[in-house]
């Protein structure tokens, strides 16, 4: 295991305070369940929270580069607007 974000040293200590690790995203991998577990400290992740964000990002890419986004923005920009019909499917 790579070396954790939240490892034992969090949790050490008299003054302890730490209950919960909550992870937003996907996996705890950055947390040392283990020592987490002999603390009594409860460990949990929400992967829902991240789902749908990471789908709409995913798609935005690959739309921009079916249809040339890019290019149409470079020539846009330049002022080269007749051009952008030369970049846009046909057929």
């Amino acid at each position: 295991m790579a070396a954790a974000r939240v490892p034992a040293a969090v949790v050490s200590g008299a003054g302890l305070r730490v209950r919960l690790i909550a992870r937003h995203g996907v996996g705890f991998d950055a947390v040392d369940v283990p020592a987490m577990t002999a603390a009594g400290v409860l460990v949990t992740n929400t992967p829902d929270a991240v789902r749908r964000p990471v789908a709409t990002a995913a798609l935005t890419y690959v739309l921009a580069l079916a249809q040339k986004l890019l290019i149409k923005d470079q020539l846009t920009r330049a002022g080269r607007w007749h051009e952008r019909t030369d970049h846009m499917g046909m057929g």
